[in-house]
């Protein structure tokens, strides 16, 4: 068994490991590389975004089931990719159900029957 000095000592003689190929030396990190390409398709997809909610009805229902379905690709990916297996059929049943439920009693327009603006 080692003392506590003794495990102090050794403690005191390694070396923190070394950052990965590529990393920032002060924070150890890689860059991410997807940035540009994740701020381009904000900047595509933000007027597409606006012109859908404007248009309403089926066609922003349409727009949001295709996103969800996307970001939920993506995450599941991500979570697979650290060693979770995650059931993915059920994530993408309530997820794509969901919205999908939420605008059934809806009219064309997005106005619910029975609510007070008639």
């Amino acid at each position: 068994m080692t003392s506590r000095i003794g495990a102090a000592a050794s403690a005191e003689r390694t070396e923190p490991p070394a950052p990965p190929a590529g990393a920032d030396r002060e924070t150890g990190r890689r860059p991410d590389r997807s940035l540009p390409a994740r701020v381009l398709m904000s900047v595509l997809f933000l007027p597409l975004l606006v012109l859908m909610a404007w248009a309403g009805g089926w066609v922003y229902l349409a727009f949001t089931l295709v996103a969800i379905a996307l970001m939920l690709g993506e995450f599941y990916a991500m979570m697979e990719a650290k060693g979770i297996s995650p059931h993915w059929r059920s994530g993408y049943l309530a997820a794509l159900l969901l919205p999908w439920v939420s605008t059934r009693g809806s009219a064309p327009g997005g106005s619910r029957s029975g609510s007070p603006a008639g």
